[in-house]
């Protein structure tokens, strides 16, 4: 066993995760769907409009002109998250149409953003049956329909859909009811905007606090909570870090504070240790605090879109037997 005095360089370096609640899974988010009716419809030559909302069955918004008039069919009043994200959306419709030939039954359907005029592209030519209704979805969970969406444009009552002929020909197209369903996603989200930071070369057993900090950022659409573990990732290295914050033979410690200035020695306490597990920042004094200095900087409940400064002191071993500098990983995880 090697009995050094000399400087050791140490390098660490920064990763991210993401997770759900208790589910630790990277990158994890909660995909969610929201299916609604519409409240308002009108459309020129389009008889008994109203009949689309209404709930009643067998009982028909109809169409029998050639002009390809559209039927606007509007105020879903959904309710997306701000910040999530729209994957894809369906149109649901129940109706039927008199024509004998197939084409004499076909409508088109698009979305739209303002009540007037299509977003995307319209899905055209597709079929109603003869005479007695049926249930058909149009899109997908992963189908934007040719153009993004936000959910300040969904959740405005001026989203919707708009339908019309396929054709010109004068056959009855009729339509019971419709029901709009959109796929999204939310979940944390973090962003490391400094991904390693080198210590350069240290005493062995002597501590040393990071010069500057590594920013933590929420990025995703939800509040979060920040957890940390570490590890020790070079192959072959006899380094580990210590569970109990005193350095020894191949035992290094590592202590992490969330401080809007860079802390003293005196800031960080055995609540502070990184270790191999998981462990989440806390907050709220009697001896629970965690990742902070006397509170006043927390990981703990982090809105949407703010920002975290995050210190590190690190102290190596008192006795290495590392041929090689170790590398040592910092995972960071938001959990709603």
């Amino acid at each position: 066993m090697k009995r050094h005095t000399f400087r050791f360089p140490a390098r660490i370096s920064i990763l991210v995760l993401a997770a759900l609640l208790d589910v630790f899974s990277d990158g994890f988010v909660c995909a969610e769907v929201q299916s609604k009716n519409p409240a308002s419809s009108s459309g020129t030559n389009w008889v008994d409009s109203a009949r689309i909302t209404d709930g009643s069955d067998d009982l028909w918004a109809a169409y029998a002109g050639t002009a390809q008039d559209y039927f606007k069919v509007t105020n879903f009043n959904f309710s997306i998250p701000i910040g999530a994200v729209i994957n894809g959306l369906t149109v649901t419709r129940e109706g039927n149409g008199t024509g004998t030939a197939a084409a004499e039954r076909q409508y088109a359907v698009g979305l739209t953003k303002n009540s007037t005029s299509l977003a995307g592209t319209a899905k055209t030519a597709q079929d109603l049956p003869k005479d007695a209704d049926d249930t058909a979805v149009v899109g997908a969970s992963d189908d934007l329909w040719q153009t993004t969406w936000s959910p300040e444009e969904v959740n405005n009552p001026d989203f919707g859909i708009i339908l019309y002929d396929n054709d010109t020909a004068s056959n009855e197209i009729r339509f019971d009811s419709v029901t709009v369903s959109v796929f999204y996603t939310v979940g944390p989200s973090i962003e490391i905007v400094e991904l390693s930071y080198d210590f350069s070369s240290l005493y062995l057993g002597v501590s040393s606090i990071s010069a500057t900090a590594v920013t933590v950022k929420n990025d995703g659409n939800v509040t979060e909570t920040f957890w940390i573990r570490a590890a020790t990732v070079t192959a072959g290295s006899p380094w580990f870090l210590s569970t109990d914050g005193t350095p020894g033979i191949n035992e290094a410690v590592l202590e992490a504070v969330f401080h809007d200035l860079r802390p003293e020695n005196a800031d960080f306490g055995s609540e502070d240790l990184v270790t191999t597990v998981y462990q989440t920042s806390q907050t709220g004094g009697g001896g629970n605090d965690r990742y902070t200095v006397n509170g006043s900087s927390t990981g703990v409940s982090v809105p949407v879109g703010q920002s975290r400064s995050f210190w590190f002191r690190f102290t190596p071993p008192q006795v290495s037997s590392a041929t090689s500098v170790p590398a040592i990983n910092v995972y960071i995880k938001g959990v709603q």
